[in-house]
């Protein structure tokens, strides 16, 4: 079992990048400042995309600000999009395990 739980990891976290990397391309950019913010932590059958700067929650909240690059609900609009690449990315390390 303990080969299975690893590779279901691997999945999780090669999947936590995947949402990591559309994220960024969507976060707004001013500074580029935020977007390098954009980190994974992983462990236990789980993994996490965050952004830890102290105007991150505002940023991505505030539906009514204008971006010329990005937009507000980044990482939930990146967790959308790819959440079929994010089932095929855990399936396949599974699998591949198997």
């Amino acid at each position: 079992m303990a080969p299975i739980r690893a590779a279901a990891q691997r999945g999780l976290d090669d999947a936590a990048e995947v949402v990591k990397q559309e994220s960024i391309e969507r976060t707004p950019k001013e500074t580029g400042e935020l977007r390098n913010d954009c980190k994974t932590a992983s462990g236990d059958l789980e993994a996490a995309v965050y952004y830890d700067l102290p105007y991150a929650a505002r940023q991505h909240e505030e539906v009514g600000w204008h971006h010329e690059h990005g937009e507000a609900k980044f990482l939930e609009n990146a967790v959308i999009a790819k959440r079929q690449e994010v089932g095929q990315v855990i399936a396949q390390a599974i699998r591949e395990a198997l």
